[in-house]
């Protein structure tokens, strides 16, 4: 009975369906009262401080929870697949292009009015009664500390990386081997074991270990299935195993074969 129940958390298909969580009602709403703590602490209403504080801490609180179900949903139950990884990455582009294009209105609006001010507007750039600020004072110093402030994230991305493998998955072919871990998806445990007893075998590295499949070019419909639903999982290359040939000792034959391996894993040993 226990074991039916976890196998029934596990993901069973590449798409992730999000359970239903407290969380974001919870931020929503902390999230306002800390607004509404900031502008009456400004404004010196009594008890301000107090509402922004509180306002801080839930909303902390909230942050910390929530993160927290994502690496589980990310590692132990394994529900971030390679499709899942895929829409991730599709909404932060989004977001950055939605972003792009909230600048660049602000830009054309500036430039539109400067180079050519509007009647309503007194027909001057800047117009009359606004004195603008001096671009080589408060402007000048928010660009320095913007630009630097992507400098260190450049630099420390190596770093954040690091300290984020004792607990996210990571299968992209660029991530030490090291870095990848478990716990895994049970498709994918299920599979990889069930191969061990079958046609399946492994290979140690030194930071891991990697499955390698093989088979003649008479199956290699399976084995291109077998590379698609591994691949699929973010285990292994996504390009084709290529076919290959080597002649037989015994005889002037040539054996075609298809062969491919998954990543390398140290928590695969």
């Amino acid at each position: 009975m226990l074991q039916t129940k976890t196998i029934n958390k596990f993901q069973h298909f590449p798409f992730h369906l999000v359970d239903p969580s407290p969380w974001p009602i919870l931020t929503s709403f902390s999230l306002l009262n800390l607004t509404i703590g900031a502008v009456s602490y400004m404004h010196g209403y009594p008890y301000g401080g107090y509402i922004l504080t509180s306002g801080f801490i839930l909303t902390l609180f909230g942050m910390v929870l929530w993160f927290k179900d994502v690496v589980i949903e990310g590692t132990y139950l394994g529900n971030h697949t390679k499709e899942v990884k895929s829409g991730l990455m599709l909404g932060i582009v989004l977001f950055i292009i939605s972003e792009i294009f909230a600048f660049l209105s602000v830009f054309w609006a500036f430039f539109h009015s400067s180079l050519s001010p509007a009647i309503e507007i007194g027909g001057t750039w800047p117009p009359l009664g606004i004195t603008p600020l001096d671009p080589f004072a408060i402007p000048l110093l928010n660009t320095i500390l913007l630009l630097s402030s992507g400098v260190c994230h450049k630099c420390k991305i190596s770093d954040l990386i690091f300290c984020m493998a004792s607990t996210l998955p990571f299968s992209t072919p660029r991530i030490n081997p090291l870095y990848r871990i478990g716990p895994h998806n049970i498709d994918i445990l299920s599979f990889l074991v069930g191969s061990l007893l079958g046609d399946g075998s492994m290979e140690k590295s030194v930071n891991g270990s990697r499955f390698v499949y093989y088979q003649a070019k008479v199956n290699g419909e399976y084995l291109l299935w077998l590379h698609s639903f591994i691949s699929k999982l973010g285990y292994a290359h996504p390009e084709i195993p290529k076919l290959y040939s080597r002649p037989l000792v015994k005889s002037d034959e040539i054996r075609y074969y298809y062969r491919f391996r998954t990543f390398t894993f140290s928590s695969f040993d």
